[in-house]
Order: C-alpha cells, then structure tokens, then sequence
C-alpha cells in the first residue's frame, strides 16, 4: 500500500485555508500543489492536523497549553494521556505532533522516545523495531511504568542506527524530515561513539 507524503507546504496550506474558510477542502483542489489528491486523502490530513470541521474537535486552549509545556520533555503517547486525563478526550497522535511541528514551530526532541514514537517516524511495525533492537542494531531499554516495563530509545542510538544501518530502511516509508533532522543533529556525536569503540 503506498503511503501519501505530505509537503511542509501542503500542510501550511490545510492549515491556513481551514481555519479562514469553511470550504477549505474545495478550495485546496484548486491549487497545483494539490494536484491529483484526492478530497478524501485532504479531509483526512486536515483531521490529523486538528483543524477538520467535520470530525474531528480542534484543540483547546488547556489542552495547547500542555502541549507546549510538555513538549520536548515527555513522548507523545505520554502526552495523549494527559489529555485523556484533564479532559477525556482520545487525541490523535498526529494531532498532537503536527501541533507541535507546524503550529509551535518548535524543533525541541524529546530525550527518549517510545515503540510508538519510532513506529511513528520510521512508518513501520514494532515487531519490526522490536527485531532491530534484537539483532544489536538499535539501542533501546526497558523503563518501569506503572503497569510494566515500557520500550525507550535514546535519539542518539537512533541517529546511530539511522546512520549505521541505512539499508534497513529502503523499504519503508520513513518520516523523511525525522530521520533527517536526526541525521543532522547527532552525526558528530554518533562518529564521537563510533571512534570511542574502535579506541
């Protein structure tokens, strides 16, 4: 099944058009950068970012505010429970991440992330991660929760699997912008750690 990608650009455009106008998705269509997407595919897009008037509830003022105090600091799923938990409403994962991508404009990186934070990015299954992690190729640990143990990656052992590791990823659609702003940020420390070993 191929997975859509959506342009920093298209996503700037949903999120501006529907929040001036209610026929936005209409409108959208209209634009070359929309060529040959589907109506649906733009309904669907403008639900993860949060701004869809059909289905889903924009994000409130208390819930923006968490947000962006615990941006940075606490993984998504983290995030999403708190939610649950001030005001019981389920938030989409993308809701939350686009939010702060596009909307905060922050590039804050959590100092772990979770299985779901990397299913997420590389766009893959657990199992899949989970078999990485069992071959040495990605680092990762257990961390106590309150009803087990849950999965945590460093972003540095991810950057070091994303650099050592390429050819993992070929087949599957990577949050590209992810895997490059890992890339970017921990390249030095990661060849740091690779000289380290070989020392």
């Amino acid at each position: 099944m191929r997975v859509r990608t959506w342009t920093t650009e298209q996503d700037d455009l949903i999120l501006k058009y529907y929040g001036a106008t209610r026929t936005a998705r209409h409108k959208l269509l209209k634009l070359p950068e929309f060529e040959n997407v589907p109506d649906c595919a733009i309904t669907k897009r403008a639900n993860m970012l949060g701004v869809s008037r059909s289905r889903a509830v924009s994000l409130d003022d208390s819930e923006k505010k968490m947000i962006a105090d615990y941006a940075g600091n606490r993984s998504i799923p983290e995030i999403q429970r708190s939610i649950k938990a001030l005001n019981g409403r389920k938030r989409d994962y993308d809701t939350i991440s686009n939010f702060i991508r596009r909307t905060l404009k922050q590039s804050v990186r959590p100092d772990r992330y979770s299985l779901q934070d990397l299913k997420v990015g590389f766009r893959c299954s657990t199992n899949k991660i989970l078999k990485w992690v069992k071959e040495e190729k990605l680092k990762g640990y257990r961390d106590k929760v309150a009803c087990g143990s849950e999965w945590r990656f460093r972003p540095i052992h991810v950057a070091q699997f994303i650099i050592h590791h390429p050819f993992e990823l070929e087949h599957i659609a990577v949050d590209v912008p992810w895997v490059v702003s890992l890339i970017i940020e921990f390249a030095s420390e990661v060849r740091q750690l690779t000289r380290r070993k070989k020392d």
